[in-house]
């Protein structure tokens, strides 16, 4: 199998972690990036311990964000504290939709969220990456924008994702 494939662990959400690391080992994947819910379910020291046994390395985890939410720092933290704990130097931030109709107070907490996270962060990278349907709501939250700590964000964005921007954006210009 390529060594440059990365098996997501919500592709099988309905299996436990588990589960997934054994069918990623059985079949030869070498990496793989679990979500927190699964992770929270095993515990981030029996995750740990069985993905190294499977021979696995961790890609990434997600996720991070929502800073809407209430408990969005301390939240937040604690992926940061997971994703070390995991070995793993990218932490996805899915940041959710707006929890206002104002995007630019949406766009804004945000960025508050991200500046908020770095410091805590410190150089652990953290993969800024958007499955939630609203990339173009991210990138312009971000758009040219010189965050404090920014050495520790990189930008990852999948083909699908760009794919369903395109087709919003198209959309909503018709």
């Amino acid at each position: 199998m390529s060594s440059r494939l990365s098996f997501n662990s919500m592709t099988a959400d309905r299996w436990p972690l588990a589960e997934v690391i054994d069918a990623c080992a059985e079949h030869g994947i070498e990496w793989i990036g679990p979500w927190r819910h699964r992770l929270a379910e095993l515990g981030v020291q029996e995750a740990r311990r069985r993905i190294d046994a499977a021979g696995l390395k961790v890609s990434s985890l997600c996720r991070g964000g929502f800073f809407g939410a209430a408990d969005a720092e301390e939240d937040n933290r604690r992926a940061v504290e997971e994703a070390a704990a995991l070995g793993t130097d990218a932490l996805v931030l899915v940041c959710g939709p707006p929890a206002t109709k104002d995007l630019a107070r949406a766009r804004e907490r945000i960025e508050r969220g991200i500046e908020t996270l770095l410091p805590y962060a410190g150089q652990q990278p953290c993969a800024v990456s958007n499955g939630d349907g609203y990339p173009e709501s991210l990138f312009e939250s971000l758009d040219g924008r010189q965050l404090s700590g920014d050495d520790v964000i990189a930008t990852n964005v999948d083909r699908r994702t760009r794919v369903m921007t395109q087709q919003r954006i198209q959309t909503r210009a018709r």
